[in-house]
């Protein structure tokens, strides 16, 4: 048996066996075949085939391509006829060194001049030889000529209106200013001529009366020009003056209700710290309140000034001044009262001033105390003003029985009002509120 059918014969052998190989027999079976592809196909050309040689070409090429990797290798098996082509990829290492020396290089080789000049002829040459380009830049250069004209034209309108209405606020506010003066120019003429006109209203009217009243007559509206009725700046004002407990079997005053006090209760009086501004809006408690009518000098006026023996310090003396104050002028008027006065607040007891229901001011001390307080009267108005005190600490004692003072006094000349205020005494007719 020649060589060549010894190597078929060994093909016939290993395509028997091969049903009965394990799974790594196969394999080392596959790799046999895959180095014995040509010879066995030189053996199916030389007529030496056989069926089991046959059946094994056959399933050689119904068999897929395979890759694997094996440590460092790859490993591949393919049909016989099938065609294998491989690429090896190398790594490039270059160093920086490298880079930097071909740039340097690079930028010795090119003149940057030389390239701005050349980019520069190359743009110049395409845009004369382009009929087009040239239209489009002449027609630019025309239109940005045009616009700029038109801006600097708008600017010089856009200052011109700015200087015009900066000269037109100038005057207006100038104006304003000249119209404001003339008002309040005028303001004061007018007031000043209603003041000599009804000062002279006056005076007629008094020169009439007096020429058609009787001699009688005559001498007593003479008798009243020297009392507040006929001068409204003799002072003039209200007084009240009350306690408000008796430790015996009437308790507090009026079982403690408010109507006989001002629309306050006797216990907020004496041992609930309350002020004049508390006193009830509608006029008829005032009217029901201070109910004596006293006049003063300018000088000033003792309203109360008394001592009082008092068991406990449930009760206390309460005194009360108002005064009815008209301003004639069209402004606020200031007026400084000097004012003395007693409150314990030890006991709960308060001295206060209140101007149309608001309060002006409010303390307390042991003994008597004294301070200044100016009060602004609103224009064209008559303003109700009460000066409300209390009873000073306890002196003396003995058996639960106190030694009190109580003083409410306006001095130094307090009671000379300014100019453009006046006395009234129009209580009697008053209605609404006193705010």
């Amino acid at each position: 048996m020649n060589k060549m059918m010894r190597l078929a014969v060994i093909f016939i052998a290993l395509g028997l066996a091969a049903a009965q190989l394990t799974p790594e027999e196969q394999a080392r079976l596959d790799e046999l075949v895959k180095q014995n592809d040509e010879l066995a196909q030189l053996l199916e050309k030389a007529g030496t085939s056989t069926p089991k040689l046959k059946e094994l070409m056959d399933l050689d090429a119904k068999s897929q391509a395979t890759l694997r990797t094996e440590k460092d290798n790859i490993v591949t098996r393919v049909k016989a006829t099938a065609d294998i082509r491989s690429e090896r990829l190398e790594r490039q290492t270059v160093s920086l060194f490298d880079v930097n020396d071909r740039v340097e290089s690079l930028e010795k080789t090119v003149d940057p001049n030389a390239l701005s000049s050349s980019i520069k002829d190359a743009m110049e040459t395409a845009f004369a030889e382009n009929t087009v380009l040239l239209g489009i830049s002449a027609e630019q250069t025309a239109l940005s000529k045009t616009l700029d004209t038109d801006v600097k034209a708008i600017k010089a309108d856009t200052d011109m209106l700015t200087s015009d209405l900066n000269a037109l606020k100038t005057s207006v506010a100038k104006d304003i200013k000249d119209i404001s003066d003339d008002l309040e120019e005028f303001k004061d003429t007018m007031t000043k001529k209603f003041e000599a006109d009804t000062a002279k209203i006056k005076k007629d009217t008094e020169d009439l009366i007096k020429k058609l009243l009787p001699d009688s007559t005559k001498n007593v509206l003479a008798s009243l020009s020297n009392t507040y009725l006929g001068d409204p700046k003799i002072p003039v004002y209200r007084v009240a003056w009350f306690q408000t407990y008796n430790n015996g079997p009437v308790g507090w005053f009026d079982q403690n209700r408010n109507r006989g006090f001002g629309g306050v209760s006797p216990h907020d009086w004496t041992d609930g710290n309350a002020r004049a501004d508390r006193i009830g809006t509608d006029v008829k408690y005032l009217q029901s309140l201070f109910t004596r009518t006293r006049t003063a000098s300018s000088y000033g006026a003792q309203i109360c000034a008394d001592n009082n023996m008092m068991y406990s310090s449930t009760t206390g003396i309460m005194c009360g001044a108002l005064f009815r104050i008209k301003n004639t002028k069209s402004t606020a008027v200031q007026w400084r009262v000097n004012w003395v006065f007693t409150a314990y607040s030890g006991w709960s007891e308060r001295a206060s001033v209140a101007m149309n229901k608001v309060n002006q001011y409010s303390s307390g001390c042991s003994g008597s105390c004294s301070t200044t307080i100016n009060l602004n009267l609103p224009p064209s108005k008559t303003s109700t003003i009460i000066f409300m005190t209390s009873t000073s600490g306890a002196g003396w004692g003995y058996a639960g029985i106190y030694l009190r003072a109580s003083i409410n006094m306006i001095v130094d000349d307090s009671l000379k009002l300014p100019d453009g205020l006046e006395y009234v005494d129009d209580l009697d007719g008053l209605t609404g509120t006193w705010n």
